[in-house]
């Protein structure tokens, strides 16, 4: 009889999120590109959101042409899944402008639309990153019209009690995840990053109740973690785990990243207290994201390169390693930032122009060359 761990359990759902997904009936799904986008406005109308992501497959020269290939690969990908029939079972498509291609994925799919292709319904949320008065003022205009939209689509209307409730479960959410972010870094840690990076995901993927089960079975379990360095990853988004599990098969320990499908959603999701109407919980809800974290398309160097280095220290981490994905420019113009940012304390090393994911023996050789200047380092 097979004894599955709950590391064991979060990877079966990990792997099996999209079927879930495409198989659920009861409610609706909707579909999201990008980190911009407020999925408790998706739960508080009764739908299930399900955050888009890149598969292991070559586009197809369609995908690629209409987006122009100057773009990253993940939107190729994601482009490729929709024209293929992939994401057929969603109610509707909410796309963040949270990065270049994100935005030209929503010109692209709206052309098509308007040539009659068959593509979910979409909606474009922009929400501004600038920490003033008039970027809240203008981002709680762009929840309404999200909010309206979605509401549209499910045919359930948006109130009040429906929100808070779902701001409720978001917010609970949150503080597990940060949980297993400080678990994952402490000085024993009992959560893999391979496991982390799987439990984000399955957060942006799962209904919020299942993840909250999911993500507590992992912090019961308290399973034991090896590693002989221990890596923090920056770069490029990594909305799968192939690198990961490449990097901790090869002996390190990835302890922390600043990423939007990592470390960073642990901050993402607030309660809106005792808001009695739509307007005050989108405000703060647009208050609390633009206090949350830098990301490298929608921050300015400094800040960006700040933010990054006290991640690294807060996660103990002895070597960063920048991932960095071909046509995906804003991460590799955080680098020199970072290093300077991190002033030689910590060993750095930076692998470019995968279309996807890196060879096993690159990440392996990498881990190598940070081991040795992390001994160099703690000799001197």
């Amino acid at each position: 009889m097979t004894v599955w761990t709950a590391s064991d359990r979060v990877q079966r759902w990990y792997e099996s999120r999209f079927d879930q997904a495409r198989a659920a009936t009861g409610r609706p799904v909707i579909g999201v590109v990008g980190v911009d986008v407020p999925v408790e406005i998706i739960e508080s109308c009764g739908a299930r959101a399900y955050r888009l992501s890149a598969v292991d497959r070559q586009p197809t020269v369609e995908a690629v042409r209409l987006l122009g290939g100057a773009v990253d690969a993940s939107a190729h990908s994601i482009l490729d899944q929709i024209l293929a029939g992939d994401f057929d079972f969603l109610r509707g498509l909410v796309i963040s402008r949270d990065s270049q291609s994100s935005l030209r994925l929503f010109y692209v799919l709206r052309a098509l639309a308007a040539e009659g292709r068959t593509v979910p319904p979409i909606h474009l949320v922009d929400l501004l990153h600038i920490r003033r008065e008039s970027t809240r003022k203008y981002n709680v205009d762009q929840i309404d019209k999200f909010a309206a939209a979605v509401a549209q689509w499910t045919g359930r209307t948006h109130t009040i009690e429906n929100l808070r409730t779902a701001c409720t479960v978001r917010a609970e959410l949150a503080g597990r995840l940060r949980e297993v972010r400080a678990r994952r870094s402490a000085e024993e840690p009992t959560v893999s990053g391979t496991t982390a990076l799987r439990l984000y995901a399955l957060s942006q993927t799962v209904p919020p109740e299942e993840s909250l089960s999911l993500t507590d079975s992992i912090l019961s379990a308290r399973e034991p973690v090896a590693g002989r360095v221990r890596i923090f990853v920056t770069g490029s988004a990594h909305d799968h785990d192939h690198d990961y599990a490449a990097l901790e098969a090869g002996g390190a320990q990835v302890v922390g990243e600043d990423h939007s499908w990592g470390d960073p959603l642990a901050d993402l999701w607030t309660e809106v207290g005792e808001a009695t109407h739509l307007g005050a919980a989108h405000s703060t809800i647009a208050a609390h994201r633009l206090q949350c974290s830098p990301l490298a398309q929608t921050s300015g160097l400094g800040e960006r390169a700040r933010y990054s280095a006290e991640c690294v220290r807060r996660s103990g981490a002895q070597a960063v390693l920048s991932l960095v994905r071909r046509n995906d420019p804003a991460p590799g113009w955080d680098y020199p930032s970072l290093v300077e940012e991190l002033d030689s304390v910590v060993p750095t090393a930076k692998l470019t122009g995968a279309t996807y994911s890196w060879q096993r023996e690159e990440l392996v050789a990498a881990i190598e060359q940070l081991e040795r200047e992390e001994c160099e380092a703690s000799t001197r």
